[in-house]
């Protein structure tokens, strides 16, 4: 499994399922996870969502000059949203949200 930090969608676009400011993105064999996190980034508290790689039937990313936007279409209608920073320390995280975007194509 891996992570990454995420956070709440800034760019105004509506989600489904509400991603608190600090969130952390879990990535499992079959499914992920999003779990409330710290402002450091540790995972804290019991899951906001976990959705199987299965039910993801959209997935877009769009580049902006700090961050990448993740936005998700579930087979039950939902809409998930939610940014990855693209600079600093953040920067890592881009590569998880790939991993991810590949696990869901392939499901």
């Amino acid at each position: 499994a891996v992570g990454a930090g995420i956070s709440s969608t800034g760019r105004g676009t509506a989600s489904d399922i509400e991603i608190p400011q600090f969130a952390w993105l879990g990535l499992g064999t079959e499914h992920f996870t999003l779990t409330k996190a710290s402002a450091m980034g540790k995972p804290t508290g019991d899951p906001v969502a976990r959705i199987a790689y299965q039910d993801v039937t959209g997935f877009e990313l769009t580049s902006g000059k700090a961050s990448m936007q993740a936005d998700l279409d579930l087979a039950d209608g939902r809409h998930l949203a939610f940014e990855i920073q693209s600079r600093g320390t953040g920067k890592p995280s881009i590569g998880v949200v790939e991993l991810m975007k590949e696990r869901c194509v392939l499901a």
